[in-house]
């Protein structure tokens, strides 16, 4: 726990000596939709890595629905409207990548059910797929991530050799889904299959013969097959 906090005041201090600042985290809550619309993307992200880092000292839910999923979205907002350069929008997601994926560390072990999570072919985007990984994780399942752009074949290999109780797909618009539409129905004869992000529809998953996820990571997560 101690070194935690020594790891969270450093990230402070990094900050700080960037420029970007930081807030306690405990006032995030409250101050931080002006935060992400006003503040440059720097700030914006040291935000949500102080968040990522105060998830291990608090329940995983708290910093991933009110600091990391609001910054993951005003980053691509910013990225779209042309506010930051492409070179900014890797940094910013390199850098929140990366910290998500610590907080999984040996996230595939123990006993508990075993999810495959992936994004369909020539989906890039899959910060939202490991912060739902992590909430996933809090309740107990195990976490195989196959990651960005993973062809439909390598998903089903999966399937077949790890036998997982559920293969979770994102996409953050519908057409990744829809080039693969056959070969997901094909998998829900083998697994419970499940999808989710911004493409994500009731209406598409039925025609998948798939499961819609929620926006929300922990409501999400709560319906998950076999979720205790």
């Amino acid at each position: 726990m101690t070194s935690h906090v020594v790891a969270l005041l450093v990230a402070n201090a990094l900050m700080l000596l960037l420029g970007c600042g930081l807030l306690p985290f405990l006032r995030l809550a409250r101050s931080r939709r002006e935060l992400l619309t006003r503040a440059p993307l720097g700030y914006a992200v040291g935000l949500a890595a102080t968040g990522i880092l105060a998830a291990e000292l608090a329940v995983i839910h708290v910093p991933l629905g009110r600091v990391l999923l609001p910054v993951l979205h005003e980053i691509g907002t910013r990225w779209e409207s042309g506010e930051v350069s492409v070179a900014e929008e890797h940094f910013a997601t390199a850098l929140l990548r990366g910290r998500m994926l610590a907080l999984g560390r040996n996230w595939g072990a123990g006993g508990g059910p075993l999810a495959v999570l992936a994004c369909p072919p020539g989906e890039q985007h899959d910060l939202g797929l490991i912060a739902f990984g992590l909430v996933l994780r809090e309740g107990g399942w195990r976490i195989a991530l196959l990651g960005s752009d993973t062809p439909i074949e390598t998903i089903a290999e999966a399937v077949a050799k790890l036998a997982p109780n559920a293969v979770v797909l994102a996409a953050v618009t519908r057409e990744p889904f829809e080039r693969v539409a056959d070969q997901i129905r094909a998998l829900t004869a083998a697994t419970t299959v499940l999808i989710g992000g911004e493409g994500a529809s009731e209406k598409l998953a039925e025609r998948l013969g798939a499961q819609a996820l929620p926006p929300d990571p922990v409501s999400a997560s709560a319906g998950m097959p076999g979720a205790r």
